[in-house]
């Protein structure tokens, strides 16, 4: 497609294959040197910086088609999360510009304490809460969709209110039955995780690109 993405957070780079397979202008960053050299293999054509996202990015004013990222936001709480998109939208996307990121999330902080009850080894860390989530991001003056993937993840689509809609992919496998998991229970963190790639599916399809 020729359109230039910014992946944030590469890690080994599966979020960016699908991107790569599309013949999209691909820069890349992490904060792990041996992840980036895993992903410079996967994808040599694309550009490569180690970056700590919770710092400024290496070009002051550099922008991009698409700004993506699979799993790492939940590292920051939300005002960082909030800073982080609204510099992101203002200084690195072109006008009409897509921020799409995926992430461990849960529809309310109700969702989260049920999964969290049922779940031996719970992590804790910022993870969304899309009902908190979107009323801080329009109270930041941004405007945010949200889709629930399964009991524990979800893609947020993020823009400025000055910007239109882009395409907004609808369906969702959360209330229904696939791979033989019921993904409205606890038990589909263990689908979800087992196939890393259903996230990096869903911030694809939400770009507008189809994979060949």
């Amino acid at each position: 497609s020729g359109q230039t993405i910014l992946d944030l957070g590469t890690g080994t780079g599966n979020l960016a294959l699908l991107f790569a397979a599309q013949g999209c202008q691909l820069t890349c960053t992490d904060f792990s040197k041996s992840m980036l050299d895993q992903a410079r293999v996967k994808i040599p054509q694309a550009e490569f910086f180690l970056h700590d996202l919770g710092l400024p990015l290496p070009w002051v004013d550099r922008r991009f088609d698409a700004i993506v990222s699979a799993y790492v936001f939940h590292h920051f709480p939300i005002d960082q999360k909030i800073e982080i998109c609204s510099k992101l939208l203002h200084n690195n996307l072109v006008k009409d510009g897509k921020l799409i990121i995926g992430d461990i999330s849960f529809a309310s902080l109700a969702d989260q304490e049920t999964l969290k009850q049922a779940t031996s080894d719970w992590d804790e860390e910022f993870y969304w809460l899309a009902d908190e989530s979107v009323l801080m991001f329009d109270r930041a003056g941004l405007d945010v969709r949200y889709i629930q993937l399964s009991a524990c993840a979800g893609v947020y689509q993020i823009k400025r209110k000055d910007q239109p809609y882009y395409i907004w992919w609808a369906p969702s496998p959360y209330n229904s039955v696939k791979n033989g998991a019921d993904l409205t229970k606890p038990a589909a963190t263990v689908w979800w995780y087992a196939h890393p790639d259903a996230l990096g599916m869903a911030i694809h399809h939400t770009s507008g690109l189809t994979v060949a």
